[in-house]
């Protein structure tokens, strides 16, 4: 049971889901909502037994961050990453040696504990156990965003119950607290899955559809030459230096990458700073892209999905996405 509510609470955090929910009656219960705060509270449930967090932080974070947090901002990525590390590594050596004490006094080892090193300190000045709070609820947040029709108030029921179990190790103490079976919660993630993958089919082929127009439109502008692959590019400014001929090559450039419609998803310019690679190392359009120009040139890239990320999904790049790149060549190592 706990093994399973882990696993849908993954599946929910990491795959960004927009489903629909057919019962939005407030006294009805929303039972996908429902599901969702169960798995969330359990997940929670289980990691604050060491982190010992105060509850409510928790649940106002994933509140408000569900109305008005914006996951794609530089502070939301910045905060996960802190929060991945700090799992990875202060957690992680605490709850070894928190464990590690706990079982030598129940094997009543008691007079040895002075040889075992002190508990290592949990919080740090920057991952306070308020700020971890704040991250936590916001990921979690973050996880209901894209779901149409969730009620959050259901939501918080689900995590409350959840999160109010004591023994996470009993199927029938896990059933006896919440107002859904493991079956029934089971049931709507198979469905929340199948909606999932046919809503995910719908925008690959609208993604599809709407890049080979962009494209299409972008070929018969002035200036635009089409290799044989189907990269589109034109030369915005000759250079006058060497030009990379290797696959291998190392390339010194600025970029800019935007989608059709127009968002930009990466940018050295931004980030002030060019950035160094082996066109080995690159998707297919820019290894074939840059050997069109040389040192001090620019050049404007449409790559075809195919030449650049496919069926992948990278976030903010959708699956059978075009691409299009502004690229300035500085240097060139063969």
């Amino acid at each position: 049971m706990k093994r399973f509510f882990m696993i849908a609470t993954f599946v929910a955090l990491t795959m960004g889901l927009a489903i629909a929910c057919n019962d939005k009656k407030e006294d009805t219960l929303n039972k996908r909502s429902y599901a969702f705060g169960a798995s969330l509270g359990l997940q929670f449930n289980s990691i604050n037994q060491i982190l010992e967090l105060d509850t409510k932080e928790v649940k106002d974070a994933i509140k408000d961050f569900y109305k008005s947090g914006d996951t794609q901002s530089e502070e939301f990525q910045k905060n996960n990453f802190d929060l991945q590390m700090f799992m990875y590594m202060q957690a992680g050596n605490y709850a070894r040696a928190k464990q590690q004490r706990e079982a030598y006094e129940t094997e009543g080892l008691t007079e040895e504990l002075a040889a075992l090193p002190e508990l290592p300190e949990l919080y740090t000045e920057d991952m306070t156990r308020e700020r971890v709070a704040m991250i936590i609820g916001n990921s979690m947040g973050a996880s209901l965003k894209d779901i149409d029709g969730i009620d959050i108030k259901w939501v918080l029921k689900g995590f409350d119950d959840a999160n109010a179990i004591k023994d996470l190790n009993s199927e029938e103490s896990i059933n006896a607290s919440l107002k859904m079976t493991e079956e029934e919660i089971a049931e709507e993630f198979r469905l929340l899955n199948e909606e999932m993958m046919a809503k995910a089919e719908k925008q690959n082929e609208a993604n599809k559809v709407a890049s080979e127009k962009w494209l299409a439109k972008v070929e018969k502008q002035d200036g635009v030459q089409k290799t044989e692959s189907g990269l589109l590019y034109r030369i915005e400014r000759e250079g006058d230096g060497a030009y990379p001929t290797k696959d291998e090559a190392k390339v010194t450039v600025h970029y800019e990458g935007t989608l059709h419609d127009g968002t930009v998803f990466d940018s050295s310019y931004k980030r002030g700073e060019t950035i160094s690679f082996g066109l080995n190392q690159v998707i297919k359009g820019w290894t074939e892209g840059l050997k069109l120009i040389n040192e001090g040139g620019e050049i404007t890239l449409w790559i075809p999905a195919d030449l650049a990320y496919g069926q992948q999904d990278k976030g903010t790049i959708k699956p059978n996405s075009a691409l299009k790149f502004k690229v300035e060549l500085f240097k060139v190592e063969e």
